[in-house]
């Protein structure tokens, strides 16, 4: 089969932007809305916002390599995979942008004691709401993206893992005493 020519950045900036929305899915695991609001809501703002970025570079690399995949019609992977890749991310983008607004403002018209416990009666409910629905559907976008992958998953295959054994002999560098295999 063909090489794909694409450049190592968009893998290595992916691999970052996917690293860094982990993290902040971890932060937002870890600072729960009840104890230290700031914390948690910068841990959403990365794991959505970089999840959504990178969602961007994955579908970049797919459009990059889509004329590798109409060479190939074997491997199965249509122009709709790409377009709904393409779909779910700019979605992505749009429902960060729209949910990052609306948490601000809400922020900015609350008026009472506690945030878990936000009330009508204490101004910015609505936008909380609004907030709130858009990370649900941020969730449920992700999820999806994930699951345009599968095709592309089917596609990878297991080869087994070989370990050597290398010593240092004198005068003639290494040499290889075993080669171990997995292999039943």
């Amino acid at each position: 089969m063909a090489e794909v020519n694409l450049n190592k950045f968009w893998n290595n900036l992916g691999l970052v932007i996917g690293i860094l929305s982990s993290i902040g899915l971890t932060i937002v695991g870890n600072f729960q809305e009840t104890s230290i609001l700031f914390i948690h809501l910068m841990g959403a703002g990365m794991t959505f916002g970089f999840g959504s970025a990178y969602m961007g570079v994955q579908s970049a690399i797919s459009y990059f390599v889509r004329n590798f995949y109409e060479k190939h019609p074997e491997i199965n992977i249509s122009n709709k995979i790409l377009y709904s890749k393409i779909a779910v991310s700019v979605c992505c983008c749009l429902l960060v942008i729209v949910s990052g607004i609306s948490i601000l403002m809400a922020l900015a018209e609350f008026k009472g004691e506690s945030i878990p416990c936000w009330s009508e009666s204490e101004g910015g409910f609505t936008l909380k709401l609004v907030a709130t629905v858009t990370e649900w559907c941020l969730a449920i976008c992700f999820i999806c993206y994930l699951f345009i992958f599968a095709s592309e998953y089917k596609l990878i295959e297991y080869e087994e893992i070989r370990f050597r054994m290398k010593f240092a002999t004198p005068g003639n560098g290494e040499k290889v005493v075993e080669s171990l295999s997995l292999e039943k």
